[in-house]
């Protein structure tokens, strides 16, 4: 059973015509960041002649980019020095090991055998994240980069690196 909704009318006690609004379209705003301090966005009208264009088109927010990087090791005593990094790419749904030298073969080999492959545009050892599991994925190849990160440490004569935190 449907009901049917009543229209006001003007016999209403309570509502008269003058409170019935009918076809109202209300202005588009585009939402801008307030004065500094303020906390709170400023909208402003997306006719309005009192702004230039181009400060609406300017955005605040800083991109992140992709692949980001998710951990990084110093492989040498000098802070400048070379560094392994492992990066996470979630638009091609992929982990990244990049190295600043390249390392021994016992390392390379290492990464062949956790399945990853060298993808030469990239400079970057990659292997895809599992399509349901993909954490499982992101966790086997933390424990490679661990691995060869502290493999190189200690043939640098450096201490090894603690198991990364979350």
């Amino acid at each position: 059973m449907s009901r049917k909704r009543k229209e006001p009318s003007a016999n209403d006690a309570d509502i008269s015509m003058d409170d019935v609004v009918t076809n109202t379209s209300l202005p588009t705003a585009e939402i801008l960041p307030g004065p500094p301090g303020d906390g709170l966005p400023m909208a402003i009208p997306a006719n309005s002649g009192d702004f230039d264009q181009q400060e609406l088109d300017h955005d605040d927010r800083t991109p992140i980019p992709d692949p980001f990087s998710q951990h990084q090791i110093n492989l040498t005593a000098d802070s400048n020095g070379p560094k392994i990094r492992l990066q996470r790419s979630n638009r091609y749904r992929q982990m990244r090991i990049v190295t600043d030298e390249k390392p021994a073969a016992k390392y390379l080999q290492a990464f062949r055998d956790a399945g990853m492959k060298w993808r030469n545009e990239d400079k970057a050892w990659t292997i895809q994240l599992e399509k349901d599991a993909a954490w499982r994925t992101a966790l086997d190849i933390e424990r490679v980069f661990l691995d060869v990160a502290n493999g190189i440490r200690q043939d640098n004569g450096l201490p090894e690196i603690q198991p990364l935190g979350r």
